[in-house]
């Protein structure tokens, strides 16, 4: 078994250098075999566009969590990802700081290897942050899980992306029947359904599934159907959105048009970010608009990295695409910004969609996920053959047409106002935890 996923995890890595080398170099090509091989034969990929008629959404908060004992000093065991700060685990951390203020005791494990740079912010909340690192090891997880538990008398588990801690739930149901279960979910992955398919499989072993938008919400239910022949019980469900997690406070005086126009990259360097495409995508802009006084900035870090900078040092305009590297000044990124740009493969609802419209810029994005949830119709472009055309078209609009952008930039507040209504906060918290 060991061995079978080794030659997998090679064949993966393999196949995902060859897809950022054609994606670098011939970007339309990468993105119409994309299209061709991937989204039209991903079951998933469908799934999440039939779930995003959000009317028919059953209302979802946490006055519909199913009754529990109430309790102060829960022993809450969260089983994460990784120790890095991608949006599940800043999601996690959030939870951690609310359950710490609280009153509860915080446990962390993290269960896929990484660099784990960032374990330091996790220790601040947790009583204890451990590494399992067997990969693989789903018995060998369960039965260190289990001694955790009882060595700590934990009465209450968090997952956030965790493989191993929902094959683990079954038998530790069992073990531990007082034991109360949440998950958090954030992306519908087109190839496997990833961690919302997860949830829904391993659902009735779950006491509540804490989702971050509405259209993940059906989409969970969905997959359960499929699975079960009915779908999860809507009290089960809590709405969150990741809004909340940024600090952001507006500042008026950004309303003024900047005289040089800034689009921004900024997130992970990877395939599902597409930073190839945005590449593409400026150089076809500039040329097209001569007129315009135009920059791109790129912010981020990650394994295309390297590739990146090659890319950038080949292109004919590189002195208007800067490679701006790790900057965790959100402040600055949008003080300096015009417009957010993502070109997406996938997303949930980005979180950095939040912190550009809470900044006052304006996010023109892949129309892929629940981004239809914060961001207004004219900022989102359908991810087709087209994409690049349409997204250069929709740019150059924004830019020269300032009460275009204005229009676009309220009706995306006015949305966002209504997203705040289900923020994690303190309230929220008792209920799932107390």
């Amino acid at each position: 078994m060991k061995q079978r996923s080794k030659f997998a995890a090679i064949f993966n890595r393999l196949a995902k250098q060859f897809a950022a080398k054609l994606a670098w170099r011939y970007p339309q090509l990468y993105l119409n075999l994309l299209i061709k091989l991937v989204l039209r034969r991903s079951p998933y990929f469908k799934l999440i566009e039939e779930c995003r008629v959000l009317d028919q959404v059953p209302k979802a908060s946490s006055a519909t969590i199913p009754a529990r004992p109430k309790g102060r000093g829960r022993k809450i065991l969260y089983v994460i990802h990784w120790y890095e700060l991608s949006g599940a685990e800043l999601f996690a951390l959030h939870y951690m700081k609310y359950a710490k203020q609280l009153g509860h005791i915080c446990f962390c494990i993290s269960t896929v290897p990484s660099m784990n740079g960032e374990k330091s912010a996790f220790k601040k909340y947790c009583q204890e942050a451990l590494i399992f690192n067997d990969v693989g090891g789903s018995i060998q997880f369960q039965e260190f899980v289990a001694d955790f538990i009882e060595k700590n008398h934990i009465d209450t588990i968090h997952i956030h992306h965790s493989a191993l801690m929902y094959a683990a739930l079954p038998k530790l149901r069992k073990q531990f029947p007082g034991l109360w279960v949440i998950d958090t979910t954030h992306i519908v992955e087109y190839l496997s359904g990833g961690f919302p398919q997860l949830s829904a499989i391993y659902s009735p072993h779950i006491d509540i599934h804490n989702v971050a938008s509405k259209g993940l919400m059906q989409a969970q239910r969905q997959m359960f159907k499929q699975e079960y022949g009915q779908e999860i019980d809507i009290r089960k469900f809590v709405l969150t959105y990741t809004s909340s997690l940024t600090d952001a406070v507006l500042d008026e005086s950004w309303n003024e048009e900047q005289s040089l126009k800034v689009i921004t990259f900024y997130g992970r360097l990877a395939l599902q970010k597409q930073p190839s495409i945005f590449i593409e995508t400026i150089e076809r802009l500039v040329e097209r608009n001569s007129e315009l006084s135009v920059e791109a900035h790129i912010y981020g870090e990650g394994e295309l990295r390297d590739g990146l900078i090659t890319r950038i040092s080949k292109s004919i305009f590189i002195d208007r695409i800067l490679f701006k590297g790790r900057c965790d000044n959100k402040q600055k990124i949008f003080k300096d910004t015009s417009i957010l740009f993502l070109p997406s493969l996938n997303e949930g609802l980005s979180f950095t969609s939040f912190e550009a419209v809470i900044h006052n810029r304006l996010v023109v994005s892949s129309d892929v996920g629940d981004q239809c949830e914060l961001l207004s119709d004219e900022c989102l472009i359908p991810f087709n053959q087209d994409f690049i055309e349409e997204a250069v078209a929709r740019l150059a609009n924004f830019l020269n047409d300032r009460q275009a952008y204005l229009r676009a930039l309220n009706k995306c507040r006015d949305k966002l106002e209504t997203i705040r209504r289900n923020e994690i906060s303190f309230e929220v918290i008792e209920r799932l935890y107390s």
